[in-house]
C-alpha cells in the first residue's frame, strides 16, 4: 500500500512519526477487519486550518497538531495521534467502504470509529494507555445526557441543522460506550465476526444501524441483541441500576 504524509515545507523534518505510526495502525485495522486496506493508496494530509480531522477514501485530512510531531512530543500528543489516526483510518472501512444509508445513522459511523480509535490506538502503542481516554468521553457524554436538552443517540434527521447536531458528545462519547458495551456482552471474537459479516454484506454500498444490529444478532446467535441495541440508542438517558442486596429496600 503506497502511504504518503503530505504537509507544508516547514514541517518537513517531522513527518516520519506519522508515517511509521500510520503503517502500524493500518496493519492493526487490516487484521481487525480481516481484509486489506480497501483503496489503492493512502495519503495522510496535514493542514493548519482544519479544526480536527476528516476521512476521505484514500485521503485523510488532519490539523497539523494531530499529525505533525516527533519522538520528543509529549505523551498527550502521542495519545491524541494514536486515537485520532486510528479513528479516521477505521472510517476507510466503516464509513467509506460501507456508508450509512442516511444521516440518521451517522451516529453509528462515528460511535464505532470512536470505539475503534481507542481500541486500535491501544493495540498500536499499549505503553501510551490510549484506551483510558474512552472513560473521559463517556463521563462527558453522561453530563449532557442528563440534561433536558439531551437527545437519543439515534434520531430522525430532517434538516441540515440536525446533521450538525448529530456530531456531539452523545454520538461520540455515549455511542462509543454503547458499542463497547455490546462488544463486551457478546465477547470480542463474536463482535468482530459480526462487524466482518456486516462489512461483507454491504461492501461498496449503504447500510443502516438495523443492518448492523442484525449482523451482531446473527454472529452471536442471540436475537435479543437487535431490540436491546435499539433500546439503548433510541431513547435518551443513562440507565439507572439499583441494588437491593438484603431484600429490605436498602441500597
Amino acid at each position: 500500500l503506497p502511504i504518503r504524509i503530505i504537509t507544508t515545507k516547514p514541517n518537513a523534518d517531522k513527518m516520519d512519526f506519522a508515517l511509521q505510526g500510520t503503517k502500524g495502525i493500518v496493519r492493526h485495522l487490516e487484521s481487525y477487519f480481516g481484509q486489506a486496506f480497501p483503496y489503492p493508496k493512502l495519503d495522510q494530509i496535514s493542514t493548519p486550518i482544519l479544526p480536527g480531522a476528516m476521512e476521505n477514501a484514500g485521503a485523510d485530512l488532519y490539523n497539523d497538531n494531530i499529525l505533525i510531531l516527533d519522538d520528543k512530543a509529549t505523551t498527550g500528543q502521542k495519545r491524541n495521534f494514536g486515537m485520532v489516526v486510528s479513528h479516521e483510518l477505521a472510517h476507510q472501512w466503516f464509513g467509506d467502504l460501507v456508508t450509512p444509508a442516511w444521516w440518521d445513522d451517522i451516529w453509528l459511523n462515528e460511535s464505532f470509529a470512536n470505539w475503534m480509535g481507542f481500541r486500535i490506538g491501544h493495540e498500536w502503542r499499549p505503553d501510551l494507555n490510549i484506551q483510558a481516554g474512552a472513560l473521559v468521553d463517556g463521563f462527558g457524554a453522561m453530563g449532557t445526557d442528563a440534561l433536558v436538552a439531551g437527545r437519543a443517540i439515534h434520531q430522525p434527521i430532517e434538516t441540515n441543522a440536525q446533521i450538525d447536531e448529530a456530531f456531539d458528545t452523545i454520538t461520540y462519547g455515549k455511542g462509543g460506550h454503547v458499542v463497547a458495551m455490546i462488544a463486551g456482552f457478546m465477547g470480542d471474537t463474536k463482535f468482530r465476526d459480526g462487524v466482518r459479516r456486516y462489512m461483507a454484506a454491504h461492501k461498496y454500498g449503504n447500510a443502516t444501524s438495523a443492518d448492523f444490529f442484525g449482523a451482531m444478532a446473527e454472529a452471536s446467535g442471540d436475537p435479543r441483541i437487535l431490540p436491546a441495541m435499539q433500546s439503548f440508542t433510541d431513547q435518551q438517558g443513562v440507565p439507572l441500576v439499583t441494588f437491593d442486596p438484603d431484600g429490605k429496600g436498602g441500597y
